[in-house]
């Protein structure tokens, strides 16, 4: 194991300094310098493309074509589908061939015309499928030996048809097949968390079927090798945030956002992204549930490679949406990421852990709400100030308004007394004296006092 780990670690450090002296490329552009580099893909601890099979296993081939040829339901189960249609007829062609030999071997009177092995099978194959003998091959009853060969092959077709039902059966309904429905996002995403100023990485799971899932659960796991090369990894689980209401949209049949917040304390802390590339370390996540339907246990998994983590970019948002009378959610922007910064500095990010990230964003959010709040503070002053003026000329007016107040006043009655002057002139009838009108007037109030 020692010589497979140093072997190992001198394929892989080329590849590794070659990414790591540039700058960052794509996830897929990155697999493909390693490759490259190195002649070997990059093995991942968890099959995307076969849900339900585990890495290879090797140096024990005899011991492995015993155990599978041992249990030969599970083998048959699991095998690919190409292979086991092939088997499938094979069985029923051997079937019919070892048959067709014995009734060809038969004497001419217990089943006539059979003198060609093209005939004898025509005859094994109206056995095993009970289609009903023709008058040239109907058998001799009076032969024991042909009524015997009969009688068994029509039990060993029954047999071969129950095995192979049930075989077909259990690949038509494994719940793997089910488990590829469940679909995670292509990559991880990394962007500071708004609410607590640390970094969060987040990546997306949805079940793509209308059928809804009891129980699902969703953990993510950080593995990490003890040493290259080495069949020894050290798991440690990822806390997710907001894990209830993640849980409920996944009943709903929502699109969910997984996200593990790195606080002090969690393994990505004091961590980079080039650190998780240089360790090979691998983030495994894994979504279990119960389909509905079936009530089968359903399980799928996902792995990424740092390479597969995007820094300093988010998901685009998911939006509902109707379809004439059908409410639906929108699932074209699933894979879809925003960056929030120049790719230059996103690259510059990947080399420093994720504790002086969260320093220095947390740092710029202080100063972000103390330049706020000198904003609302010289905001808050001004407004005293405006008020203040305000109040002082209102002040003013009411003081000038009550000094002109007896001047006016004084106006008023002048206009007054020349006003009841011109009435009293437009009264008094032309050629007579200024106190006849006065008499008739204080005659007239006489009278009527005196009334």
């Amino acid at each position: 194991m020692d010589a497979i780990s140093a072997k190992w670690r001198r394929k892989t450090a080329g590849a590794y300094e070659t990414i790591l002296e540039g700058s960052r490329q794509p996830s897929d552009a990155l697999d493909t310098t390693l490759q490259i580099n190195t002649g070997i893909t990059r093995p991942r601890l968890l099959n995307k493309q076969h849900q339900g099979k585990a890495i290879d296993r090797f140096g024990v081939e005899w011991e492995k074509a015993a155990l599978y040829f041992g249990d030969v339901f599970h083998t048959l189960l699991n095998m690919p589908r190409s292979r086991f249609i092939l088997i499938f007829f094979f069985i029923y062609i051997i079937e019919y061939i070892l048959f067709a030999l014995l009734y060809l071997w038969q004497p001419n009177h217990c089943i006539p015309h059979i003198k060609h092995l093209r005939i004898a099978l025509w005859f094994s194959v109206q056995t095993a499928a009970t289609i009903g003998y023709g008058a040239p091959l109907a058998p001799n009853p009076e032969c024991t030996l042909v009524n015997v060969i009969v009688m068994f092959q029509v039990i060993t077709s029954s047999l071969i048809d129950y095995c192979c039902m049930g075989l077909v059966f259990a690949r038509f309904s494994a719940p793997s097949k089910r488990s590829s429905s469940l679909r995670f996002s292509r990559c991880m995403v990394l962007a500071p968390h708004a609410p607590s100023g640390y970094w969060a990485l987040a990546l997306r799971v949805a079940n793509m079927r209308k059928h809804i899932m009891i129980r699902p659960e969703v953990q993510i796991l950080l593995a990490k090798p003890d040493n290259p090369g080495q069949a020894a990894f050290e798991c440690q689980e990822l806390a997710l945030e907001g894990a209830v209401s993640s849980m409920a949209n996944l009943r709903l049949g929502m699109a969910v956002t997984m996200m593990h917040v790195i606080r002090p304390g969690s393994p990505l802390w004091n961590m980079s992204i080039d650190d998780l590339l240089l360790q090979e370390m691998e983030v495994m996540v894994f979504f279990e549930g119960i389909d509905a339907m079936t009530s089968n246990s359903v399980q799928a998994r996902h792995s990424y490679y740092p390479n597969d983590m995007r820094m300093n970019e988010r998901f685009a948002t998911l939006y509902m949406m109707f379809k004439g009378k059908k409410l639906g959610l929108d699932f074209s922007e699933f894979d879809a990421t925003l960056a929030l910064g120049s790719p230059e500095a996103s690259s510059m990010m990947r080399r420093q852990t994720f504790s002086s990230l969260t320093a220095a964003a947390q740092q710029l959010l202080q100063e972000e709400q103390a330049a706020a709040a000198q904003r609302q503070a010289a905001g808050s002053r001004q407004h005293w100030r405006s008020t203040d003026g305000a109040a002082a000329a209102a002040a003013e007016s009411s003081q000038h308004a009550s000094q002109d107040s007896p001047r006016r006043r004084r106006t008023s009655q002048q206009q007054a007394q020349q006003q009841e002057a011109k009435l009293a002139g437009s009264s008094r009838q032309p050629g007579t004296p200024a106190g006849a009108g006065t008499g008739i007037e204080m005659h007239v109030l006489g009278t009527s006092h005196s009334l």
